[in-house]
């Protein structure tokens, strides 16, 4: 429900897996994504140290730069490469 205003098409919170990964794209925020696992972080992690913000009036968390660099790193896809190198710039 927290994302219907979103207009995310996510399945309930409440029938999501611990075991299974999932993925949502927001159809008017193309870079946005929420994600219930990434590799190289575990979700107590990202969630203690996770960044709150607000986005469109909306309260939010985000991944704190350095869980966003790991995650990143451990895709090994040339684009996130790019990506890390412009995230330590900052």
């Amino acid at each position: 429900r927290a994302l219907r205003p979103l207009n995310a098409g996510v399945t309930a919170f409440a029938t999501l897996s611990p075991e299974k990964r999932y993925q949502a794209r927001l159809t008017f925020y193309p870079t946005v994504e929420f994600l219930t696992a990434i590799d190289g972080v575990s979700f107590a992690s990202a969630w203690m140290d996770a960044v709150a913000t607000i986005i469109d009036s909306i309260p939010v968390r985000v991944l704190c730069k350095a869980h966003l660099i790991t995650s990143k790193k451990m895709s090994k896809r040339p684009l996130d490469a790019r990506d890390v190198e412009s995230l330590r710039s900052r």
